[in-house]
């Protein structure tokens, strides 16, 4: 990439602070792919998105097996088959841990992988949706 480019782009990246590729380049006047490759090649920066790990602890995890071994010794078969079990999914009404959009520019060495830096955990305040149940199946829900 020429020079001249590359400064542009790193002025145009400290004025502006958080921007996207794409405004980057409809202001120089470039391709998006030319702006990939000055971001890339010749600053030597990455692009890394958040990944969000369960804040789980060796006590949720005993619980877990526990609650598992209770189910296997106190019901029946037939009141085991009866239970509908669905994985929890949790939402946030103001959009504070959507997360889809968080991805960070890091400067990383060349000998650094990506795998060395740690992943954030975040707390979240669960809102549960449970599916509807056919009427013959009970649900359980543990809190």
């Amino acid at each position: 990439m020429k020079s001249k480019d590359t400064q542009k782009v790193v002025l145009r990246m400290t004025d502006d602070g958080r921007r996207s590729a794409r405004k980057l380049a409809n202001s120089l006047g470039v391709s998006k792919g030319a702006i990939g490759q000055i971001i890339h090649d010749d600053l030597h920066l990455h692009a890394y998105h958040v990944t969000i790990q369960p804040n789980l602890k060796d006590e949720h995890k005993q619980g877990r097996i526990s609650f598992a071994y209770w189910v296997r010794k106190s019901l029946r078969k037939q009141d085991q088959e009866k239970i509908l079990f669905f994985d929890e999914k949790y939402f946030e009404l103001d959009g504070i841990y959507n997360r889809q959009n968080d991805r960070f520019i890091l400067l990383v060495a060349a000998r650094m992988k990506p795998a060395t830096i740690a992943p954030i955990k975040f707390k979240m305040t669960p809102t549960m949706l449970t599916p509807a149940a056919a009427p013959s199946v009970t649900t359980l829900e543990l809190l």
